[in-house]
Parts: structure tokens; C-alpha cells; sequence
């Protein structure tokens, strides 16, 4: 419960949170922008600016939400200084991609005005459809291709086409090394260890394995916290006292 109730309070990370307001945030807002160009273009981001004019006006309720909710997190994780931080950048992606999807909408209504009294309704409606066409376009050839095509061979070929280079375990070897260090395990033993293990050990144990007998226990209660945690130490006494 108490590694429970750390992880849902996240205290390993508020000292990162809100640290030096000046020194972080206008730098990691200067980033993110420069990203988002890269990773929703300036079509899709145009769109989403309408969008969310287009919302406060017919609908300002939803519109507001969907603002508010991109405010908190751009807010959240302008303060935010971990290393991974472009991670967080995705939800606020989901977000302007529906505020996107509204100002693509927007654009089809205005198209709709434009065209009222000049032409017929057979002639509207067809003048509709080539612009959501055109805008759909638009958004498949400068924002989704340009993300897709590094790496369309191993999608077609389904393999996966990025690995993770960063993560803290070297994982060209890891699935090798779980399985080798669980597969002659004695019979309910107990492994105590790090927090980037844990579940490795588990999977190559429990699913690959079909060892259930094994126990893997994290041992520390954060990278920045000396000792182990507490809850190791109650239940090394309730179950090792033999």
C-alpha cells in the first residue's frame, strides 16, 4: 500500500515540478513549439487555432473544455523538467488534433457560405466535397505522410520501426537476460530488485515462463531516495522470518 500511495502521489518528481519557473518554462514552451511544427505542421496546428474560434462560438462550453484541458497541460509540463519530457507532449496532440478536426469542419461551413446565392444546391454540395477533399489533402500530405514515411517499409514489413535506445536498460539483450536469470530460479523464491527490472522479470517469469511461484519485489522507493522502502522492510519480516 505504501508503494501504492507513493506512485499515485508521485513524490519522486515534485522536485522537478515548478522548480525555477524562469530558467525552465519559457525554455521547454520555446521547445515544444519548435516540435510542434515538426510533428503536427502548420496545416494541422491552422486548423486547430479555427478550431477552437469556431467552438467558442457555436459551442463555447466545448470549446472551453477542450482549451482548458490544453492550458493545465501545457502548464503541467512547461514546469516539468525530466529528461523525457517530449512524452508528454502526446495528450496535448490528441487535443489539438480534435481541435483540428473542428476548424476542418469550420472551413467546410464557410466554404458552404461562400458559395450561397452564387450556386445551386446540387452545385454547393459538390463544392463541399472537393474541399473537405482538398483540407483532407492537405492534412494526409503535410502532416501525416511526413511522420509516416520514415517509416513506411517496417510498417509494411510489420516489424517495429524505432527501439529504445534511451531507456536505462540495454534493451537489444533484455529479454535474454530476464529469461536467463528466471529460468533456474528455486522453487516461491523471492528477487529483490530495481525498479527497471521488475517487470522484465515478471513477464519473462510469470507469462513466458509460466513460473507464478516467483516473487519480484522493488527494493527502492525512488531513484533520488536513499534505503529501501519501508514496504520492503514489513514484508521481508512478514515473509522471511524463516
Amino acid at each position: 500500500m505504501e508503494r501504492l500511495l507513493f506512485g499515485w502521489s508521485a513524490r519522486q518528481f515534485r522536485s522537478f515540478m515548478f522548480a525555477d519557473i524562469p530558467g525552465v518554462t519559457y525554455a521547454q514552451a520555446a521547445e515544444y513549439w519548435a516540435n510542434l511544427a515538426i510533428e503536427l505542421s502548420w496545416v494541422v496546428i491552422a486548423l486547430a487555432v479555427i478550431g477552437a474560434v469556431a467552438l467558442l462560438v457555436r459551442r463555447w462550453r466545448v470549446g472551453l473544455l477542450l482549451l482548458t484541458a490544453l492550458t493545465v497541460q501545457l502548464l503541467y509540463f512547461f514546469n516539468y523538467e525530466i529528461w523525457d519530457l517530449y512524452v508528454f507532449y502526446i495528450p496535448s496532440y490528441v487535443l489539438l488534433a480534435l481541435l483540428a478536426v473542428a476548424g476542418m469542419g469550420a472551413v467546410a461551413d464557410l466554404g458552404t457560405i461562400a458559395l450561397r446565392g452564387l450556386a445551386s444546391p446540387a452545385q454547393i454540395r459538390w463544392g463541399n466535397l472537393g474541399l473537405g477533399i482538398a483540407v483532407a489533402l492537405l492534412v494526409l500530405g503535410f502532416a501525416v505522410w511526413p511522420v509516416f514515411r520514415p517509416q513506411k517499409d517496417a510498417v509494411i514489413a510489420g516489424e517495429v520501426p524505432f527501439n529504445f535506445d534511451e531507456y536505462p536498460v540495454f534493451d537489444e539483450s533484455l529479454q535474454n537476460f530476464a529469461i536467463a536469470t528466471v529460468v533456474n530460479m528455486p522453487e516461491n523464491a523471492i528477487v529483490f530488485t530495481d525498479w527497471d527490472l521488475v517487470w522484465p522479470y515478471y513477464y519473462a517469469a510469470h507469462i513466458l515462463g509460466g513460473r507464478h511461484d516467483l516473487t519480484f519485489v522493488e527494493t527502492y522507493p525512488a531513484d533520488d531516495v536513499d534505503g529501501v522502502a519501508d514496504s520492503v522492510v514489513d514484508y521481508a519480516a512478514i515473509n522471511l522470518t524463516d
